[in-house]
């Protein structure tokens, strides 16, 4: 009986447990793949950046409490567009500016101002993108840019902010 039970586990594992495992995106090229719906209940196709779960600590000021940010220096979208034509080819470009299409740029940024994090959203299901590409596109903006970011109150405690941007074509959400 115990032999019985033993195999029944074993097949159970092999039938329901791997496939699942195996079906899911385990961080290609430090993208983790993810479908969701928007704010308008759109499907997006997101790719969260491995590390941004290592990037949750809020900044605090002296009373421990998270100050509101007041200010984030403008970046040029021509800078942005110029690493997004080195990158990526026209054609890709163009796939993925289709006619009432939003991608956005999720940024998570220290406050000494580095970016530390870059996922992307775009709009609808699996759209064409070369993912080592993206890969290179977000290491770049890590590199190229650093935020100045006022709050409300002096920080006495480090931590991060999320920042967004739309990309192809990039332009920075005004938020109201």
């Amino acid at each position: 009986m115990k032999r019985l039970k033993e195999i029944w586990l074993y097949g159970f594992f092999l039938l329901f447990i791997i496939p699942v495992y195996a079906g899911q995106d385990h961080g290609k090229h430090g993208f983790t793949k993810q479908h969701r719906k928007n704010y308008y209940g759109e499907i997006m196709t997101c790719y969260k950046d491995t590390n941004a779960y290592k990037f949750t600590e809020s900044p605090r000021d002296i009373n421990m409490s998270t100050p509101e940010l007041i200010g984030v220096n403008e970046i040029n979208p021509e800078i942005i567009k110029k690493i997004e034509t080195t990158i990526f080819t026209e054609k890709e470009i163009t796939e993925l500016n289709k006619p009432g299409r939003v991608n956005i740029m999720q940024c998570i940024v220290h406050t000494d101002g580095r970016i530390v994090s870059v996922s992307f959203d775009f709009n609808g299901i699996d759209p064409k993108i070369d993912l080592q590409k993206l890969a290179r596109y977000r290491e770049e903006i890590k590199e190229l840019f650093k935020m100045k970011l006022t709050f409300s109150s002096k920080i006495v405690q480090d931590g991060y902010i999320n920042w967004s941007y739309q990309v192809f074509p990039a332009k920075e959400i005004k938020y109201k």
